[in-house]
């Protein structure tokens, strides 16, 4: 009898393992497939500034900066300012390539000794909130708006990263900036990039 209850159980787990690899399959299938379509509905890459980048000071292992992320009409979404104990910080963005387009967002801020993708302070909450990419402002339309959301839903979430094919990340360190000088942290043609004002 002992036996038999568990077999049960063993059948039992593997059937509930092998459901839930099956529902994650689907859910990374059904998510894939959006950005595919919402990549193919829009005209172009993405392009905007996305943040302002203060430097207070920076010495051998440590810094000191405001990093605020705005949408295009100038409304702070994030805000971060703080220390941290490394020689520079960096700010990386997920960048999402369907059908030949870029698409970057980013998403962390890190000391840029720190190992690992997944350190640092990650921006999808701070960015991303019910389906819209927030740092998209009123010279947007709904529909990029929408589409644009649905690419960052992807970029944003770490499991994605498995479709290495579509998903990269790319740096941007800031141990250049100028303590007191203001700088913007922007997405272009080429990719992420930071330059003064």
């Amino acid at each position: 009898m002992k036996i038999k209850t568990r077999d049960s159980a063993v059948h039992i787990i593997a059937a509930s393992v092998l459901a839930a690899f099956f529902i994650a399959v689907l859910v990374f299938a059904y998510k894939y497939f959006i950005c595919y379509y919402a990549a193919s509905n829009l005209e172009s890459s993405l392009y905007y500034d996305c943040a302002k980048v203060l430097v207070y000071g920076s010495g051998d292992d440590s810094v000191s900066a405001s990093i605020t992320f705005t949408d295009s009409d100038s409304n702070i979404v994030a805000e971060f300012e703080r220390s941290w104990n490394a020689p520079s910080v960096s700010v990386d963005f997920a960048c999402v390539t369907f059908l030949g387009k870029k698409s970057y967002f980013p998403y962390r801020i890190y000391a840029s000794d720190s190992p690992g993708v997944n350190s640092g302070v990650m921006l999808r909450k701070h960015l991303f909130s019910k389906g819209r990419f927030e740092l998209l402002g009123s010279s947007w339309t709904d529909e990029q708006k929408k589409y644009a959301g649905m690419i960052a839903d992807f970029a944003l979430t770490p499991a994605f990263s498995i479709f290495s094919s579509h998903l990269t990340y790319y740096s941007v360190n800031l141990g250049g900036c100028v303590p007191g000088k203001e700088y913007r942290l922007f997405v272009g043609s080429r990719g992420p990039g930071i330059s003064a004002y």
